[in-house]
């Protein structure tokens, strides 16, 4: 529910933050290895 709350403090004018570095960093590694994995044609590990 934490989306809905900050699309409303977005409206309301309210500085937002979604993701912190930490979770920047892994969504960086999920996306890395949808790519390696789509190039390899296979699964890749985390």
């Amino acid at each position: 529910m934490r989306s809905m709350e900050a699309f409303i403090e977005h409206v309301q004018g309210k500085p937002v933050t979604i993701a912190d570095a930490e979770q920047g960093f892994i969504i960086q590694q999920l996306v890395s290895a949808i790519y390696e994995a789509a190039e390899k044609g296979t699964f890749v590990e985390l």
